[in-house]
């Protein structure tokens, strides 16, 4: 019974450790699905969220319905707060060109979708599920994990404490996270798929 309760606490800590907050993230550059490079150093400007995304996720599908990101998207696009999902999907499980552009026809998502068929970006950013999120602000790393506190979207979304929207409004008004907000809060989701 001991070794159980051990090997329990053991593997609920994360096996790799995450990408340090305060510092510049990994650089890269890679094409969305049209084919146009995003440079993340074109972003140092303004607020940059990344989401580590894979729409066969339920996890991520969940959000992509609800559209908590094309929501987020339309109420901070005139702060200078720019929105990037990545897949980082390996190949042979990833979703093609043809199911991407009906998934974004069907929901409206309003913000690029880059690929990184390699895994090098994802890897780059420890980022371990989709969605995964990271928000940049000014060129450093100051929050990256959860979406929200509701992993299984058993509240509804009034009632959720979205960590993203809360980042967001703090940083375009003072550049900071919110008093209180931690800056990793566990994120939740499908593995990503590498």
């Amino acid at each position: 019974m001991k070794l159980i309760l051990i090997l329990s606490i053991l593997l609920s800590f994360p096996l790799w450790s995450k990408l340090p907050n305060k510092k510049a993230p990994p650089v890269f550059a890679l094409k969305d699905i049209n084919g146009n490079t995003h440079k993340i150093q074109t972003y140092h400007q303004n607020t940059l969220v990344l989401e580590w995304h894979n729409p066969k996720c339920p996890f991520s599908a969940r959000h992509t319905k609800e559209k908590t990101f094309i929501n987020l998207q339309n109420k901070y696009m005139a702060k200078n707060v720019d929105f990037l999902a990545i897949d980082s999907s390996n190949p042979a499980v990833a979703t093609n060109m043809l199911e991407y552009y009906d998934w974004i026809q069907k929901y409206g998502v309003n913000y690029p979708i880059l690929q990184d068929p390699t895994g090098a970006i994802g890897k780059a950013y420890d980022a371990r599920v989709t969605p995964h999120i990271f928000i940049i602000h000014k060129g450093i790393l100051v929050y990256q994990g959860a979406v929200d506190d509701d992993t299984f979207g058993e509240k509804p979304v009034s009632k959720r404490k979205n960590y993203i929207d809360m980042a967001l409004a703090s940083l375009t008004k003072n550049g900071k996270l919110p008093k209180g907000m931690k800056a990793y809060y566990p994120e939740y989701g499908c593995g990503v798929k590498y």
